[in-house]
């Protein structure tokens, strides 16, 4: 039997199923892998600093043989000390060119923080001002008008860290997480159907994730809103002394999680001294063997425990 890596889901199939027959998830019980000269972005890997690294890969879907999504990491030494900006998009299957709309939505919306932490801004609304620059630049992508498929789209998750802070912005279904050394915070809310059912009480969590629309999302950039543009999301997380790591990815990640604090058992099996590029690869890897029925990103930012102003 196939079991369905949903959580909540966890039905048992067919040995030959391809979609789970009580959500309706595709399963894939044997990893396939994809040779990287089918496409040039099969796997893509960025170490911005040995703390500061991104991942992304294909999967392992045979019938899904380009990445759309796309990463992006950068840190700057600036005269207030380090910033360090991580970016992961998750291009729209359904749309038109969805791994261009990916790829501008990292481009755009890196650069816009880039430009905004050189200037020592880091309020909330440059994060917000970042990702509305990306979705109309998105908006501008050429694509069939006269086509039954939804213009370009994609899902976008970026973080901005400085003095002490995680600045923390996303349109969609791409996640952000904290991990500490004990427990590991979730600081997204995804913008979809399964979130919104939960949280206006009209169904349990239990139950949404049984719906074929679970994964439905509700707000991405690109022309699928184009006349109504989104309306993303930004939090503020404070750096505890303790330090931790901050992880973005996208959902061909977080689907396989059984929950937030399973990332504290996946990385636990490492060595500490690992660079973040080790470890993202180890969670994408992780991806890969619970079945890598998506594209899969991480973006992995180490930051150390720190005593008074001083690192340690």
């Amino acid at each position: 039997m196939v079991k369905c890596p949903t959580p909540g889901c966890l039905e048992d199939n067919p040995p030959d199923a391809r979609y789970c027959g009580e959500c309706g998830v595709p399963l894939f019980a044997k990893p396939v892998a994809v040779p990287a000269a089918i496409d040039p972005l099969a796997h893509v890997e960025i170490e911005a600093a040995p703390s500061l690294a991104a991942v992304s890969d294909v999967g392992c879907n045979p019938h899904h043989t380009h990445n759309e999504d796309f990463i992006g990491a950068h840190q700057d030494v600036l005269a207030t000390g380090s910033v360090q900006i991580l970016v992961v998009a998750d291009g729209v299957s359904l749309s038109q060119s969805p791994e261009a709309a990916s790829r501008v939505a990292v481009e755009t919306a890196g650069a816009g923080l880039v430009s905004a932490a050189r200037q020592l801004a880091d309020a909330p609304e440059i994060m917000v001002e970042a990702i509305l620059e990306a979705h109309a630049e998105i908006c501008r992508l050429p694509y069939d008008r006269t086509s039954p498929i939804d213009a370009p789209g994609a899902t976008i998750v970026a973080a901005l860290v400085a003095r002490d802070r995680v600045l923390v912005g996303w349109s969609g279904d791409s996640r952000a997480y904290w991990i500490g050394p004990t427990a590991v915070t979730q600081l997204t809310k995804d913008h979809s159907f399964a979130t919104h059912e939960v949280e206006t009480g009209h169904m349990t969590y239990e139950a949404v994730m049984k719906d074929p629309n679970a994964h439905a999302i509700l707000q991405c950039l690109g022309m699928v809103n184009c006349n109504a543009p989104p309306e993303p999301s930004v939090v503020v997380h404070p750096v505890p002394a303790e330090g931790g790591r901050l992880l973005l990815c996208s959902d061909g990640l977080w689907n396989y999680l059984t929950g937030p604090d399973h990332l504290l058992d996946l990385l636990a099996a490492l060595d500490p001294a690992q660079t973040a590029l080790e470890q993202a690869r180890h969670l994408v890897d992780f991806a890969r063997r619970a079945g890598g029925a998506d594209n899969i990103s991480a973006a992995l930012l180490v930051v150390p425990a720190r005593q008074g102003d001083t690192l340690i």
